[in-house]
């Protein structure tokens, strides 16, 4: 998948340079490569250089019981992060 994703974004710049003509020979020759359709293709090669806007997280639990997961973790002697690391290690 990430191969995919490198040839896609390396060929989404000479994309987005190019004239129809060139567009039309870089979205068969991604076709071919990928085994994409050409619609899959076209819409991959728009979205490749478009930045996604990663929104922040919100805090998995609240500050009373970080207060005491703190304690806890201070008694048992294992690290900790401050902000929102979650007992399962998802965080």
């Amino acid at each position: 998948m990430s191969e995919r994703r490198a040839v896609t974004k390396a060929a989404a710049t000479r994309y987005v340079r190019s004239d129809r003509a060139g567009k039309k020979v870089i979205l068969v020759e991604l076709c071919a490569l990928t085994q994409w359709h050409r619609d899959h293709a076209s819409k991959a090669l728009r979205r490749a250089l478009v930045l996604k806007e990663v929104k922040p997280r919100s805090p998995l639990y609240g500050e009373p019981v970080m207060k005491v997961l703190r304690l806890c973790w201070a008694v048992q002697g294992t690290p900790c992060q401050d902000e929102g690391w979650s007992i399962n290690g998802r965080g």
